[in-house]
């Protein structure tokens, strides 16, 4: 459980894009599956509200060129998320929650980015 064992602290740099929440949510769900996907539902949830504000800002505040390639960078993104976060069918619930925490973990880099992005055009 590569991804979700980061998540709560233990070696991943990517961890510091998500919520001390999170972190905190999946301590406290103690290796209990369904308690662990509820965390990271909610978690994603926020992620990719934070990402969709950060992509619409940063639409309004490009010219059409400039929103021409932030939809094809964010379609290949997204293309990137899905391959990346594949499920392992043959990993059974570990895998299942590796692949859920990827995902949060690409969408909360992801926000971070388009909001980095964001900040950069001001």
């Amino acid at each position: 459980m590569v991804h979700a064992q980061n998540a709560i602290g233990q070696g991943n740099t990517s961890a510091e894009n998500t919520r001390a929440s999170y972190a905190a949510c999946l301590t406290a769900a103690a290796g209990v599956t369904p308690s662990m996907k509820q965390c990271m539902g909610a978690e994603y949830a926020y992620q990719d509200k934070r990402l969709n504000v950060a992509y619409k800002a940063l639409m309004a505040a490009s010219d059409e060129s400039q929103q021409t390639k932030l939809r094809s960078d964010e379609r290949a993104w997204i293309t990137y998320r899905t391959s990346h976060c594949a499920l392992d069918q043959a990993g059974g619930q570990a895998a299942e929650l590796d692949a859920y925490d990827c995902s949060v973990q690409e969408t909360a880099k992801q926000a971070r980015a388009l909001e980095d992005r964001l900040h950069n055009k001001h």
